[in-house]
């Protein structure tokens, strides 16, 4: 199962949790970190979609919402969130 771990970090603790996250699920298959403002990623053919990012004022960051809205709905991918 491919692994999409989303993420934007703006003082390094995100990024860390995504990579503990990335290295506990190395075991599913291949595993794709993005940091948002670095990079864009392909969402297609993933298995499991993690995102995660730092929330600021009780709302998402604007990177982490554009990169999200790249994004179709898809029924057949599971789901998961990280908030820190």
């Amino acid at each position: 199962m491919r692994t999409l771990i989303v993420y934007e970090s703006q003082f390094g603790n995100t990024a860390e949790l995504a990579r503990a996250i990335a290295a506990s699920l190395e075991a599913l298959g291949p595993i794709e970190l993005c940091d948002v403002r670095k990079q864009t990623f392909d969402h297609h053919g993933v298995g499991l979609l993690v995102v995660g990012g730092p929330t600021r004022g009780h709302g998402v960051r604007k990177a982490l919402v554009a990169a999200l809205e790249q994004m179709p709905p898809d029924r057949g991918t599971a789901a998961a969130v990280l908030r820190r």
